[in-house]
């Protein structure tokens, strides 16, 4: 067993990466984005509260409480249709960016750049769309979309 600085609940109980933090309610739930499927929504939220629960009791019993705490958070979001549409309509649209490799022409990349990465952009634009060609030095750096430059 690691150190308490080693323990991250929401991996260590949830299977959530830190590059995913905070997580939306469908990551809390272990669900795709937008899932539809009311029974699937009920059926993630009880698998994973099953899984907090058990240490609700013990040295773990702060962190689990937050954690069941933020799991019914989300389900009874998720679960009601009107507040599920307000949160869905709240989530920033998530692109990708793909950081391709030195190139004469960027405009005419074409499949055959080598990629040397991927980068993650959220905006909240729905006309901000992807790919972008970056720097291959750039590779891991965080890209963030200027929203007033678009139209």
């Amino acid at each position: 067993m690691g150190t308490s600085l080693d323990f991250d609940p929401l991996s260590d109980w949830l299977g959530i990466a830190v590059e995913e933090r905070p997580p939306t309610h469908y990551a809390l739930l272990g669900l795709e984005r937008h899932e539809t499927s009311q029974d699937r929504i009920q059926e993630a939220y009880l698998r994973r509260y099953q899984a907090v629960r058990r240490y609700e009791v013990g040295p773990r019993q702060e962190a689990a409480v937050q954690i069941l705490e933020e799991l019914s958070r989300a389900f009874l979001i998720l679960s009601n249709t009107e507040r599920k549409q307000v949160y869905d309509q709240a989530l920033p649209i998530s692109a990708l960016v793909v950081v391709a490799g030195p190139s004469d022409d960027a405009a005419a990349a074409t499949d055959d750049v080598p990629v040397v990465g991927i980068l993650e952009t959220v905006c909240p634009n729905p006309q901000c769309i992807a790919p972008f060609l970056l720097q291959p030095e750039w590779a891991g750096a965080q890209a963030n979309c200027k929203t007033d430059l678009l139209p």
